[in-house]
């Protein structure tokens, strides 16, 4: 079970990302075992105002037991430059849990979404989405490049407090993969979540099954020409082999 906390308001995990990777059943899998708080998704812990900060943690763990471990799963996080050094004044020592997909299959899926949510249907295709947003700031320069973000997170904590996970990882054995994630935040890893292989049947997910949409070779290859020198970066920051995101 997990220990006794002095500081409550410290986060045993946190979950940084990134979008469009499997963190909302990843967040499902985690709040099912029995010594992890059962709280919710995106709560932006680390967002509000300093002066709410306890009153935030309070509405959100409550409920929780001193033995249970607490934490929280948004994102964005990984992205945003402020975050770290909010985390680094109030729970220093968190777990951080973090999955990273082959950019060209998280940018297909983040264009599919925001098309979706805007439109409730495809109105432009992925190609001139994805030119139109290929300033250095754009949104998918920005959450694609992810060796940036983690060299800046790095900067802040040891490595040895990030468990690093592929979205191939959950692919190819969903069980093995939360079970590494409980592991990773001190939880009894050989729980086995009731239900893990059952996927959530959001609208989204409804409506592109109906009327799926698939990558073209040609879209692909315009990606990863863009995050090549990104992902060769990153396979070199997280020592794992990163060539097959190229075929």
């Amino acid at each position: 079970m997990g220990r006794m906390k002095k500081h409550r308001w410290r986060l045993d995990f946190i979950g940084l990302g990134v979008t469009k990777s499997g963190s909302t059943w990843t967040w499902r899998q985690l709040v099912k075992h029995p010594e992890i708080c059962k709280s919710i998704k995106e709560a932006y812990y680390f967002k509000p105002n300093t002066s709410k900060f306890r009153t935030v943690h309070h509405m959100l763990f409550s409920g929780c037991g001193n033995d249970q471990f607490i934490g929280e799963y948004s994102p964005s996080y990984f992205f945003d430059k402020k975050v770290p050094f909010r985390i680094k004044e109030y729970s220093p020592k968190s777990k951080f849990l973090l999955i990273l997909r082959n950019p060209a299959d998280r940018s297909y899926s983040q264009w599919k979404f925001s098309q979706f949510k805007a439109h409730g249907e495809i109105k432009i295709d992925f190609k001139t989405c994805f030119k139109r947003n290929l300033a250095p700031k754009g949104s998918y320069p920005r959450r694609n490049r992810y060796a940036n973000h983690l060299r800046r997170w790095f900067r802040h904590f040891p490595r040895e407090q990030f468990h690093i996970a592929l979205y191939d990882d959950l692919v190819a054995n969903p069980l093995k993969f939360i079970q590494d994630m409980y592991a990773a935040i001190g939880a009894d890893p050989s729980f086995i979540p009731p239900d893990y292989t059952e996927r959530e049947r959001k609208a989204y997910n409804v409506y592109f099954e109906k009327n799926p949409v698939y990558m073209s070779p040609e879209d692909r290859d315009l990606t990863l020409s863009v995050f090549e020198d990104s992902i060769f970066d990153l396979q070199r920051l997280i020592g794992r082999d990163l060539t097959h995101w190229f075929y």
